[in-house]
Formats: structure tokens, C-alpha cells, sequence
């Protein structure tokens, strides 16, 4: 089931920006959707919706630190197709906002 879960895995690494269903997941694992949540969440210690915002949020923190594209642009860049719930989803990640991310970050640089 490593596996499995490992092709799910690589396929939300690599298509992270692009819409993607859970169902497509679950195909790509040949298991059963309750076995694969199981999986999933006993290998990565979370959701496969939680590990893709996860993935979203870390391309996300990377733009804001090396681009100067505005936050709706990048959370678009990055999948997300709502940009208050972008900035809720990183608040929640980060424990600031996108803007606070950016000041915070610049002044390292």
C-alpha cells in the first residue's frame, strides 16, 4: 500500500497547481477509498486535501519571497481559484498573512 500511496503522492507534488480530485487519487492507488484514506493519513499524518494545501501554501511562501507577483496571482499560480481562502489557508499554515509573510521575509533578504 506504500506504494500506492507514493504514486498519489508524487501525482500532487507534480500537478499540485492544477485542480485535482480525490477520486483521482484514489484511481491512481487502486485501493479502496477508505483503505487509501487510511494510508494516505497513516504515511503523511494527514488528509490528502491537507497535504496538497500543504504543498499549495509552501509554493505559495516561496513566490512571495523571491517574486514580486501580487498575492492573488500567486495564489492562482498555485491552485487556489479563491484568494480569501488562499490568505485564510496560508493565515492558518503560517500563522500570519501573505502581506505579513512578505514584509517578514524581505527584511531578511
Amino acid at each position: 500500500s506504500l506504494l500506492s500511496i507514493a504514486n498519489a503522492i508524487s501525482h500532487l507534488e507534480a500537478h499540485f497547481a492544477e485542480p485535482i480530485q480525490l477520486d483521482d487519487l484514489i484511481k491512481l492507488s487502486q485501493m479502496s477509498r477508505r483503505s487509501f484514506l487510511r494510508a494516505f493519513e497513516s504515511a503523511m499524518g494527514c488528509s490528502p486535501i491537507a497535504h496538497l494545501i500543504r504543498l499549495r501554501i509552501d509554493r505559495a511562501a516561496q513566490l512571495l519571497r523571491t517574486s514580486k507577483k501580487g498575492v492573488t496571482e500567486i495564489a492562482f499560480d498555485v491552485g487556489f481559484n479563491d484568494s480569501n481562502y488562499f490568505s485564510r489557508q496560508f493565515r492558518n499554515t503560517m500563522k500570519c498573512s501573505p502581506r505579513e509573510y512578505r514584509n517578514k521575509t524581505s527584511r531578511v533578504q
